[in-house]
């Protein structure tokens, strides 16, 4: 999927903000987490929040993840 040149700076902001929350999940697959969960608003018409959603969604799976 092709972002923005914004929208992957913010991604890139969440995954650094979630792999300094999860240091014990290696950060290939903190980035793995948040570009699948991204992966699922592509087809949302408003993009202010995405980074915001895309955040609380990969916490929750990483959080799982940790056990």
């Amino acid at each position: 999927m092709k972002l923005s040149f914004n929208e992957a700076r913010m991604m890139a902001v969440v995954v650094e903000r979630l792999a300094g929350r999860y240091p014990q999940i290696p950060l290939a697959e903190v980035a793995h987490v948040v570009d699948d969960v991204y992966a699922k608003f592509a087809s949302s018409p408003v993009r202010d929040y995405i980074p915001m959603l895309v955040e609380r969604h990969a916490e929750h799976e990483l959080a799982a993840r940790e056990g």
